[in-house]
């Protein structure tokens, strides 16, 4: 699964965060690279409502929903951390 090979599960960080200092970063990251997939989704929806070549349009809509994609794994990651974090803060 090509995912797998760059996604880095929240637990390989927990090594290099201590006591939640990193953690509001890294969600805010995070919300913020959500924000850029979504605007990519809609850039990628109007270039395809744009387009005249159904292999054109075919083009923009699977860049769309691979925009979508991303930002499902983005979420899922954001989730992760947030977990993580209120964990973090309940053993405090």
């Amino acid at each position: 699964m090509v995912e797998e090979n760059y996604y880095i599960k929240p637990a390989r960080y927990k090594t290099y965060i201590k006591d939640g200092c990193c953690m509001q970063q890294i969600l805010e990251g995070i919300l913020e690279a959500i924000e850029d997939e979504i605007r990519a989704q809609k850039h990628y929806q109007m270039l395809a409502e744009k387009a005249d070549d159904p292999k054109v349009k075919k083009f923009f809509e699977q860049l769309k929903s691979d925009e979508e994609n991303h930002e499902k794994a983005l979420r899922t990651r954001y989730e992760a951390f947030e977990k993580m974090m209120k964990a973090d803060r309940s053993k405090s």
